[in-house]
């Protein structure tokens, strides 16, 4: 089963919406996780086999002017990385 960790940037409603659809989900908040930068959940993102969905994948890849300058670009990559632009309210 698809396990989907939702980022503290948006809605804790989506998981939800993942829940409801037949998806294992949490929100970092609900994992004790809040207030981390997206690179430091690295290691819950990995260890747990989570799909990490963010609004500000910058953590990851850097920024547009200078990609790779910062984020983690090391091996193992997290094998389920997806951002979006999309926030539902809270």
């Amino acid at each position: 089963m698809q396990k989907i960790l939702i980022d503290e940037n948006l809605s804790p409603s989506l998981e939800l919406l993942a829940h409801e659809r037949g998806f294992q989900c949490s929100h970092v908040n609900y994992l004790g996780r809040g207030g981390y930068k997206d690179w430091q959940l690295k290691s819950t993102i990995l260890d747990g086999d989570w799909t990490f969905v963010t609004n500000n994948s910058i953590d990851f890849r850097g920024s547009v002017s200078k990609p790779g300058s910062t984020g983690e670009y090391d091996k193992p990559r997290c094998r389920g990385l997806f951002w979006t632009k999309y926030r539902l309210p809270n």
